[in-house]
């Protein structure tokens, strides 16, 4: 499980991902690893949510941005969903052979194919950014760009943390650096025994990358005063203390 945001602003592209990756099998146990991948030579980022599909899935995508099949940002939407969706086929193909591979071998455990789930594309032109999402879960693969002025989920689309985004949202200036206190917060407020950690993209013509932890700790600092003064102000009930 995780969760995940994407914020496409006047003058960039925002990701907000946790950092907690899980291993529900045998005894549970996770560890802290980003979540936002960055190929900062290519113009290129991504971070999703599911199994490990996109790695196949973006690998594709990494050979097209070198064959130059498209414009990722200033070409024809329609031929980008096309070349996307066809990396998504591509890639089921490659995992469906990779399955056969190795369930060839007696003896072995079976090996599932990798379908997916969601996962944000980050492009970086000459003049701009782009965002895309792509859902690979469905028998058809949906392909959606996102517009400036909006704001998409990845990951738990039930969190509570959602009421943030779909409050304040249309509230805060649609600029990167307007968005980070939020994007921290609603992220931050997602924890719970499967979501923990932060990680924040900023991706534009000047930026492309992800920031420190230094950078992150006074966003960290104002979203548990906002989460204390709330508290506070309601009334803190120490018979319903949580972790």
């Amino acid at each position: 499980m995780t969760f995940q945001l994407g914020i496409v602003t006047d003058d960039g592209v925002m990701l907000a991902s946790d950092r907690l990756i899980t291993n529900l099998s045998g005894v549970r146990h996770s560890f802290q690893a980003p979540k936002i991948t960055v190929h900062k030579d290519q113009g290129f980022a991504h971070c999703s949510s599911g199994d490990e599909f996109f790695e196949t899935f973006t690998a594709i995508i990494r050979q097209e941005i070198d064959k130059k099949t498209v414009d990722f940002v200033e070409g024809d939407p329609m031929e980008v969903c096309r070349v996307l969706t066809e990396c998504v086929n591509q890639a089921r193909r490659e995992e469906t052979e990779n399955a056969r591979k190795q369930n060839a071998f007696p003896g072995r455990s079976t090996a599932q194919e990798c379908i997916g789930g969601n996962t944000m594309l980050i492009f970086r032109g000459e003049r701009g950014v782009a965002l895309w999402k792509v859902e690979t879960l469905r028998p058809y693969p949906s392909v959606t760009q996102i517009l400036p002025g909006n704001c998409i989920i990845g990951g738990d689309p039930n969190s509570r943390a959602v009421f943030f985004v779909d409050w304040y949202f249309p509230r805060v200036p649609y600029t990167l650096e307007a968005m980070i206190p939020l994007a921290v917060h609603t992220v931050l407020m997602a924890k719970d025994r499967y979501i923990d950690g932060l990680e924040i993209g900023l991706f534009s013509l000047n930026t492309f990358g992800t920031l420190k932890e230094s950078e992150l700790k006074p966003y960290i600092e104002l979203s548990e005063r906002i989460d204390s003064e709330i508290l506070k102000r309601l009334g803190k009930n120490p018979q319903r203390e949580t972790n």
